[in-house]
Formats: C-alpha cells, structure tokens, sequence
C-alpha cells in the first residue's frame, strides 16, 4: 500500500467512526459507501479493520451497523482548578500503573494539552518516562475488555491462574465501579 494510499484509508476510517458516532440508529454499507464515495466491499474491509485492528465496538442490527454509544466522549475544558485536580489525579495513575498501555498515555497527553505549560511539562516527562518500556499486547487487550464492559454495563467473565493454585479459577465480573 501506498503512503498516499494510507492516508487515504486512515481518513476513510476516521469518517466511517464519525459517522456511526453521529447517527445512533445506524448506517448501511451502502450508505457509508456513499458518504465515503467508495465501494460497498470496500466499506466491508474498513469495519472490519475498525473492530479488529482498533478495536472499535461495532454492532450489526439486521443490515445497519451501530458504535456503542458511549465509546467516544464529547470534548471537554476544564478550569484552572479542574486541570490541577487532573495533574493530581494523573500522578496517581503513574504510581498504580506498571505496565505501558498506549491508552493511558494517550489519555494522559490529552490532559496534558488541556493544562498550563508548567504542568504540562511534568506530566508529558512522566508519559515518557512510562512510554520507556513495551506494551504487552495481553495486557492491553484485556483492559480494552474491561472498558468495553464497564462503559456498556455488561458482565464479563474471567479466568486466572492464583499462585497458590494450578487449577484456574472463573469470576463473573461486573466491572460498573472501576
């Protein structure tokens, strides 16, 4: 693929999530293939990429395909005090998190933009610093499988292995109070 080619299909991407986002009752293949101006099979590849790859949540109802509702927020400002309360918060996260997740530190960097320089400065040396080490793929996926469950209210289960234990055990996990 094409460096031209890329860009292309990454803002075809982004438009398809926007516009699922902003229609709730959903969208057709050939409606997306319309807006996008490309083929339905084509529209067919890129949800596909969209749930896979980025792991975007993407129901089908009959021949409409919906986002759950809740997995993009609306911006937001924050006041002076607000943004400190932030910086505090986010320095509390760095203490509890041992492993680098791409989507706090994405998370984090947003806040950042949103803070006066001073504090700005030290949370981003803070991103970098967490950002040092690589992301572990399980760890990552399993995170996104909490977030999706606590942001659509649905239980999940687990299985882990204690260290007393060779026997795996299984939890019905009902992730509303993260």
């Amino acid at each position: 693929m094409k460096q031209g080619e890329s860009l292309t299909r990454a803002i075809r991407l982004t438009r398809i999530q926007h516009f699922l986002h902003r229609n709730p009752h959903g969208l057709t293949t050939k409606e997306l293939a319309e807006l996008c101006g490309v083929c339905a099979r084509t529209i067919q590849r890129d949800i596909l990429t969209l749930q896979i790859e980025l792991r975007i949540p993407i129901d089908k109802d009959g021949d409409r395909y919906t986002i759950t509702e809740s997995y993009i927020l609306p911006p937001i400002s924050f006041s002076l005090y607000e943004a400190t309360a932030l910086f505090l918060a986010s320095r509390l996260v760095f203490r509890q998190i041992d492993e680098n997740n791409p989507h706090i530190r994405s998370a984090l960097a947003r806040i950042s933009s949103a803070l006066p320089p001073g504090l700005a400065e030290r949370l981003e040396e803070s991103i970098r610093a967490i950002g040092k080490k690589p992301p572990h793929p399980e760890y990552i996926r399993i995170f996104e499988q909490v977030a999706i469950a606590w942001s659509t209210q649905r239980k999940m289960r687990i299985r882990y292995r204690s260290l007393q234990s060779e026997e795996p055990k299984e939890w019905l996990l009902c992730p509303l109070y993260l």
